[in-house]
């Protein structure tokens, strides 16, 4: 039996997701995206958008910028290699994403692919959390699966299918109600705050409440005083640092705005250490900025490695790690690796993203905003595009191409009239 390409390119892009998922080693995973890469030049003929050629560039003269630290100074090979790749990695990632989305060329039917997808997840971590963990222990649970944002899609997907596509997901009210649940249950039991406020995102995305007008601003400064005043009252209460349950929960939530930065941070006091790691890790990149105050302009280059001033157990050794490549913080990082310009032009290029949304009131303009958003806030905290296990970036490539279809589309149409 002949598998049509819609159907073929959309298992294609369902493994792609799942390797960034699912596969620790960004290494591996670069590799697996070559190969892929390499496989569709072959078998296909390559169209892509002169904007989405530009956006490509764009993002890729982050690479070259890290090779001029990396002329200055000397690094190990190995570091430099490893260092492209992770650079290079979500280039890769958006470009499958985009090429696949042209194949299967049917945003409904691509919007289903990843509520299927979500929901396969789901009762992969709703199984292996009854069969592997303590169910009254939410650490428990926890330590079972990371974070799996393309399950928040897939339910913003499934509750905005209509709104969208002016037609059920499915015939069977009670298989779409099925599925809801399934995706609720699996989000809420990760206890993750991330996938919490990315589902609330997502949704605001949907519903066009992130779009830069009275109304929306209204929404959004009564969203920021209610953090803050829920950072207030978390601040005010004693909350066990070894707390189990919700107040562990609490307790997370707490500290995750000294998560970010810390200008001290004391080493010797090993649990407030783990509590404000990654300031620490920013810390020590900044202070090394600071020791060669010309890489602020070109950054420390690929190779580069930033000094912990102890062993730390991040590697599952008994001798531990006192040099790493990488940080949770996205913008520390960049600024660290590439230079000030390079930060600005990430930061241009989210904003970029960011603006579709102000042009546009369709499914997938509106989703590329949010992702926008959503990529601004997660640099702080697990490095945004850069992070090893980020499938969005090929969530991102696969609404570029609806984005740009639809744009020709509608360019045709007005100079048709």
């Amino acid at each position: 039996m002949k598998i049509s390409k819609q159907k073929y390119y959309s298992i294609l892009l369902i493994l792609l997701i799942l390797f960034q998922l699912y596969i620790g080693s960004y290494k591996t995973i670069f590799v697996l995206e070559l190969i892929l890469l390499i496989q569709y030049f072959i078998t296909e003929k390559i169209v892509l958008h002169i904007k989405f050629i530009k956006i490509i560039a764009f993002i890729s003269s982050f690479v070259l910028l890290g090779f001029v630290g990396t002329f200055v100074y000397n690094y190990a090979f190995i570091d430099i290699f490893k260092d492209f790749i992770f650079f290079f990695k979500p280039i890769l990632g958006i470009i499958l994403g985009y090429l696949y989305a042209r194949k299967i060329d049917n945003t409904a039917y691509f919007a289903k692919v990843i509520v299927y997808l979500g929901l396969a997840c789901a009762i992969a971590h709703l199984s292996i959390v009854i069969i592997s963990s303590d169910l009254r222990n939410i650490s428990s649970m926890r330590l079972i699966t990371k974070d799996n944002f393309i399950e928040c899609f897939s339910l913003v997907f499934l509750l905005f299918y209509k709104y969208f596509f002016k037609k059920s997901f499915t015939k069977n009210k009670l298989y779409s109600t099925i599925i809801l649940c399934i995706l609720c249950l699996s989000i809420f039991i990760y206890f993750s705050r991330l996938m919490f406020i990315i589902v609330i995102l997502v949704s605001l995305g949907a519903l066009g409440l992130t779009k830069l007008n009275k109304f929306n601003l209204t929404i959004i400064i009564a969203l920021i005083f209610s953090i803050i005043g829920l950072f207030y009252y978390l601040n005010n209460t004693p909350i066990n640092r070894n707390a189990k349950g919700f107040d562990g929960f609490l307790y997370k939530i707490k500290m995750s705005q000294s998560e970010i930065y810390q200008s001290k941070v004391r080493i010797t006091d090993h649990g407030k250490l783990w509590d404000h790691w990654r300031a620490y890790e920013a810390l020590k990149s900044i202070q090394l900025i600071e020791n060669k105050p010309e890489t602020i302009i070109y950054g420390n280059g690929f190779g580069s490695l930033i000094n912990l001033k102890f062993h730390a157990p991040l590697d599952g050794s008994k001798k531990g790690m006192k040099y790493i490549s990488h940080t949770h913080n996205g913008y520390t990082f960049i600024l660290y690796k590439l230079g000030v310009f390079a930060l600005f032009a990430y930061l241009f290029f989210i904003f970029r993203l960011y603006w579709v949304g102000q042009k546009s009131n369709t499914f997938e303009a509106k989703f590329i905003s949010v992702l926008a958003i959503i990529y601004f806030f997660t640099t702080l905290t697990i490095t945004g595009i850069y992070n090893q296990r980020d499938n969005m970036i090929i969530i991102l490539g696969c609404l570029l191409f609806y984005y740009f279809n639809t744009f020709n589309k509608s360019s045709a149409e007005v100079d048709q009239a």
